[in-house]
């Protein structure tokens, strides 16, 4: 089951996005959401503990305990003022849409693209709807037609799918109606690194981190579906600052970029990156972060760096 509620008129708070987020959880399968912080160029914003509780909560009970789906836009799960190139996205489908100038060249263009047309109030609708915020609700619907060819699949199940590129194989059906549970779900945490290492003009900074499968006892990760880069900075011009994370298969993923209206002097605290570029790698060896500063006047420092790793056992 699908439900829309409506928080977003006037200001929400921590607890109206944590009671939207487990709203009817015995009846509602999926959660979409095609909102999120103000994309200002310079806020960096997050959800706040009552919501990070609110996903826990879903996830473990939702669904009879299978959990339930959250399909929320980028805007909503990767803060758009990050920018940072989806890197906590599996996949989108695709809209069309567009704010082009309505010429008759441009007309043609969209008329050949797929539309999504949404309610606008005062009894108008709008057809320019479009980006993750459309593709969102378009993906929950696929997802409700997978939950229905096989309701058994968890909320892991239904991502490993999406990341196989899950399609109708033929008439038979789909792939989901022979799918085996994925493996539970093993997560590790790294030793921090706290030493303070300075982030200089025009340069780059550059953090290794060993993995060592050996240390991982009872939650050993073998195969990876997500990774949690935990980083303190402190920058008088954040904005100028990129981010990268490298795994030890060579694998780049962007976990942060410019924010050219970003020039507060501030410390990030304890922000954590979440990356999906590193699915099915192996995480054993170094891990890399570096740190592009290419504000050539000042310098700021990080003092602490960790990662956390989702996957499963071979």
């Amino acid at each position: 089951m699908m439900s829309g509620v409506r928080i977003i008129d006037g200001p929400v708070t921590d607890a109206q996005e944590a009671m939207a987020l487990v709203h009817a959880l015995d009846y509602v399968d999926i959660y979409t959401a095609s909102w999120g912080p103000n994309d200002d160029g310079k806020s960096i914003a997050g959800p706040g503990p009552l919501a990070k509780l609110a996903f826990l909560k879903g996830i473990s009970e939702g669904r009879n305990t299978k959990g339930a789906i959250y399909v929320p836009s980028q805007q909503t799960v990767a803060a758009p003022t990050t920018r940072n190139r989806a890197a906590a996205v599996i996949a989108s489908t695709y809209v069309g849409g567009s704010h082009l100038p309505p010429t008759a060249n441009n007309i043609k263009k969209e008329l050949r693209k797929i539309k999504v047309v949404v309610p606008e109030g005062r009894g108008k609708c709008r057809e320019t709807f479009q980006g993750t915020s459309a593709a969102a609700p378009m993906a929950a619907g696929v997802i409700a037609l997978l939950l229905q060819a096989n309701p058994n699949l968890s909320w892991r199940d239904v991502q490993h799918i999406i990341v196989r590129n899950s399609r109708l194989l033929s008439k038979d059906g789909w792939r989901s109606l022979t799918w085996q549970p994925v493996k539970p779900l093993h997560v590790w945490s790294s030793p921090a690194i706290t030493r303070k290492r300075f982030i200089l003009p025009d340069q780059v900074t550059t953090i290794p981190l060993f993995v060592d499968k050996s240390y991982m006892f009872h939650q050993r990760v073998d195969r990876l579906e997500s990774v949690t880069a935990a980083i303190n900075i402190f920058h008088p011009q954040c904005g100028n600052l990129e981010l990268f994370l490298e795994s030890p298969s060579g694998t780049i993923s962007q976990i942060l970029t410019k924010r050219l209206q970003d020039d507060q002097n501030r410390k990030i605290p304890h922000w954590e990156f979440v990356s999906l570029h590193f699915w099915g790698e192996t995480p054993e060896g170094w891990w890399i972060l570096r740190i592009l500063n290419s504000e050539g006047h000042h310098k700021g420092y990080v003092d602490y760096f960790s990662l956390k790793l989702f996957g499963t056992e071979d």
